[in-house]
């Protein structure tokens, strides 16, 4: 007798069909309520953050802006944090002085279907949003191993920096990078700026 199993896979999920004799248990994550409104809860973390001043004081209104978000290789809900943020931001700094930056790392640079479905069609049409482009990159040193490191030239140029961006250990093995830790606990996310 076989048993069948669902797995998620990409926005959707396959299933498979597993003796049942080589099931010892199917492990699932328990229901966890989210958030009544996000996006308040969102816009107070970022009007009382914990160790800086508010983020609109971080600001001023002559200030170049670049946001950073991850791609769509990478769980982050950019979607959902973004508007606050840049709520936010458009209380001190103009709409025309924020660039969002998709960090590609290796990946392809994302589409504008891919770009709509990862922060939201308002977002997409209404502000500077670029892939980053490895060939428009400043030198600003080497690590202790002599390791030369290149920023993108917009982030190197911006007055203010907003990165939304999960970072995960990685692994290079045998010229492929591996994560070495897969998780999807969105509780994890933090904002970081300078």
């Amino acid at each position: 007798m076989d048993t069948e199993i669902e797995f998620p896979y990409g926005d959707s999920s396959i299933k498979a069909r597993i003796p049942t004799k080589n099931i010892t248990c199917i492990l699932g994550s328990k229901y966890v309520k989210g958030l009544e409104n996000e996006r308040e809860a969102i816009t107070n973390s970022l009007r009382s953050p914990i160790g800086c001043p508010p983020l609109r004081d971080c600001v001023s209104k002559n200030d170049k802006v670049v946001v950073l978000v991850t791609d769509n290789t990478r769980p982050c809900p950019d979607d959902k944090l973004l508007p606050p943020i840049l709520a936010e931001l458009e209380e001190k700094v103009p709409r025309e002085n924020i660039t969002i930056i998709i960090a590609l790392g290796l990946h392809s640079p994302l589409n504008k279907d891919e770009l709509v479905k990862l922060l939201g069609r308002d977002i997409v049409e209404n502000y500077n949003v670029v892939n980053h482009d490895v060939n428009q990159t400043v030198y600003i040193g080497t690590t202790s191993r002599g390791t030369p490191v290149d920023i993108n030239t917009k982030v190197v140029e911006a007055d203010f920096r907003i990165s939304t961006i999960r970072t995960t250990e990685q692994v290079a093995l045998k010229g492929k990078v591996m994560n070495s830790k897969l998780s999807s606990n969105l509780a994890r996310y933090n904002f970081t700026y300078r």
